[in-house]
Order: C-alpha cells, then structure tokens, then sequence
C-alpha cells in the first residue's frame, strides 16, 4: 500500500477516535469522567502519531534502498553494453585456421581378446570338479556353476575362479 494511502488511513482512523470521544462525552455529564477520556484520547493520539512516524521512516529508508538498487542497476546496464560490444568486435576478428601434424602410430597387430562363455567357463569348472580332491575348490566350481546358470556373466565367474582365456 503506497505511502499516502497509508497515511490517509491513520487520519480517518484518528477522526473516527475523535468522534467516539465526542460521542461519549456528549453522554456524560461528569467532569472527571470528561478528564479520563480526554487523556486516553491523547495517549492514542500520541500512539497513532509514534506508528505514523516509524513508519514514514521505514518508508524513507525503503526509497534509500530502492534508489541504490537501481544505481546499481545502471551500471550492470553499462557493463552490459561493455561486454556485448566486446564480443561484437571478438566475432569479427578473423579465425585463424592452425594444422597440426602427427606421425600416426600403425595399429598394433595383436589379436582382439577372445569371448569368454558360458558354456567355456562352465566347461572349465566341471572338468576341475571331477579332476581335483579339494572339498572346498569343489564347493566353490558347484556355486560358480549355478551362478552360470543363474545369469550371472561369465567373465565375472571366470574371474572369480581365477580363469584366464
């Protein structure tokens, strides 16, 4: 809400006080009573014109900070038009072309490592389970093959075995 909307507000505010004060000190007749009502009214009066007062100064404040924003604003403007002129003249600079030359090696001539199996790996374990003694080796070969059976990759199977191909 602008700053003299607000302040509008806070006068009609203050009449509408002033009116009920009117209002009830028509209805008394009492001196003191008058008095009691006349010094609360000047408190809020008073109150009414404190808030009224911090609030024009945070206003004040707030047009401070607003200005400064847009200073600051104008020159990213500036630097802005800085920075594009500058790549203006980067974009028409001429590009220049550098070749560079190398000696390519030749491929090296060995073969492609071989595919490794299911049916290889497997074969491999059932052949060790039957030719060695070890309980243990056997009951390693024996998972190493239901994992094959599984799903599980070879070349992970394999190299669980310690298997070269």
């Amino acid at each position: 809400m602008p700053k003299t909307e607000m302040m509008a507000d806070e006068s009609v505010e203050l009449v509408k006080v002033q009116a009920v004060v009117e209002e009830i000190a028509k209805s008394l007749k009492d001196d003191e009573s008058l008095e009691v009502l006349a010094k609360g009214a000047d408190q809020i009066v008073e109150q009414n014109k404190a808030l009224v007062a911090e609030f024009s100064k945070s206003m004040t404040d707030l047009v401070a900070k607003v200005e400064a924003l847009a200073l600051r604003l104008d020159a990213l403007t500036e630097v802005n038009a800085e920075v594009k002129k500058s790549l203006n003249e980067i974009s028409t600079q001429p590009v220049i072309k550098a070749v560079v030359a190398a000696d390519i090696a030749p491929l090296d001539p060995t073969p492609a490592p071989s595919v490794i199996s299911k049916s290889m790996v497997a074969q491999k374990a059932i052949s060790e389970i039957s030719t060695t003694s070890d309980r243990d080796r056997k009951g390693v070969l024996a998972r190493a093959i239901a994992q094959l059976d599984s799903g599980f990759h070879p070349v992970e199977v394999a190299r669980t075995l310690g298997y070269t191909f």
